[in-house]
């Protein structure tokens, strides 16, 4: 599919006379699924003579020659998106406020950090399927080591831009967040996009900058809210709807999420308990859940074994116990952070009445609205490429994943 329909950030703040500049790390961020919208200068994972040969890529010939120039890969490494990336900015004009998206895909697998595995000690443990503890501990380092690499990389990016805006007379605000975590091990699963448990949905969200007070929100906000709540800080306009997702506000709810969330910019307090609504539909995973005041409920169609084994390790051989496998899971966020007990469906007898029992009344009020949202999910627009999509990215798409079952 492609991006489409509604506003975005770099549309907005380009309307709002910043010069828009981007640089992505996988092709699927290419600026011909619609990501290219609202930027002045997009510098794509395979852009120029890269690009154009992409689609000679199966010949045999030519293949050294594009490795050479690094054609037909689907991602770059992030020192190269960097450097792009730090070329825009430098290159911009002085007398415009200059908004900057850099990408970077380094985390996922395959885990090969260039400062090899993390040695502090591991993440608490969680269980496990085949495997086996020492096995998913050796994968946990590797990912943390992917990730310490990643900071030092950034550490000298951000240093470097702050230099650039101080010699030019203006202030640095920085945004960091990522599109998702990793799962591994936790509820029998790795890899990402499957199923909606907070070790692949939690994500950092990090922003400085002048006026904004240093400090920790716990409201939770979905990535949705940051576009139009940073759009709405920057500039002082009213947030725009967030697309597909927007939801209907409820009664108790004084501000949608982008609102509180420059709100929070600003300093102030969040007005109400956050509201998140989670959809995935990942291969043969279809999930919906919604996190509200301090519960979480999720709906999804149920997943066969035989559908885990597909999965790389350590999905494989998963005991039938999981929770996923039934229809419903409901958890306690407050005293189960780690979605360990699911209080479905002993604490939802099969009376109606959902007034007494928080649990009952946090899987009653979110009830209907899963359901509606899984039969939604049929007709969801991103789940096939576009008509016209070239094979060639096509084929690098399903080399990431992004097209098939798995």
């Amino acid at each position: 599919g492609t991006l489409r329909g509604g506003p975005t950030l770099a549309r907005s703040l380009l309307d709002g006379g910043y010069r828009t500049l981007a640089a992505t790390s996988v092709i699927h961020l290419d600026p011909g699924f619609g990501f290219g919208d609202g930027f002045a200068r997009f510098a794509a994972c395979e852009g120029g003579l890269r690009g154009w040969l992409r689609p000679a890529r199966p010949f045999l010939l030519p293949k050294i020659l594009l490795r050479t120039l690094g054609a037909g890969r689907p991602a770059r490494p992030g020192r190269e998106t960097l450097e792009r990336a730090r070329a825009l900015w430098v290159e911009a004009e002085p007398d415009r406020p200059r908004f900057l998206w850099v990408h970077l895909f380094d985390p996922p697998r395959p885990y090969t950090p260039e400062g090899g595995p993390r040695t502090a000690p591991p993440r608490r443990a969680a269980p496990t399927p085949r495997g086996g503890p020492a096995e998913i501990a050796r994968l946990r380092r590797l990912y943390d080591g992917e990730i310490r690499d990643v900071r030092a990389l950034l550490a000298g990016f951000l240093a470097e831009l702050r230099a650039d805006s101080a010699a030019r007379g203006r202030e640095l605000v920085v945004a960091l967040t990522s599109d998702h975590g990793e799962a591994l091990g936790e509820h029998g699963a790795s890899d990402h996009g499957d199923l909606p448990y907070d070790e692949g949905l939690r994500v950092p969200l990090w922003v400085a900058g002048p006026g904004i007070p240093p400090r920790e929100v716990a409201t939770p906000y979905s990535l949705t809210d940051v576009g139009p709540g940073l759009a709405a800080w920057l500039l002082g306009i009213d947030p725009w709807p967030t697309g597909p997702l927007t939801r209907r506000r409820r009664p108790g709810v004084a501000r949608s999420g982008a609102e509180s969330f420059a709100a929070a910019l600003r300093g102030e307090a969040p007005a109400a308990p956050g509201e998140v609504l989670i959809q995935t539909d990942h291969g043969a995973f279809r999930n919906v859940a919604v996190v509200r005041g301090g519960w979480k409920v999720i709906g999804h169609e149920l997943v066969t074994p035989e559908t885990m084994e597909r999965k790389p390790l350590p999905s494989a051989g998963v005991p039938a116990g999981m929770p996923w496998r039934g229809p419903f899971e409901l958890y306690d966020l407050v005293a189960d952070p780690r979605e360990l007990d699911n209080l479905y469906p002993e604490r939802l007898p099969r009376s109606g009445r959902f007034e007494q029992d928080p649990a009952r009344q946090a899987f009653g009020d979110s009830l209907d609205e899963i359901r509606q949202r899984l039969r939604e999910l049929d007709d969801w627009p991103y789940r096939r490429p576009e008509a016209g999509v070239a094979p060639e990215i096509q084929d690098a798409l399903r080399e990431l994943g992004y097209l098939g079952d798995d």
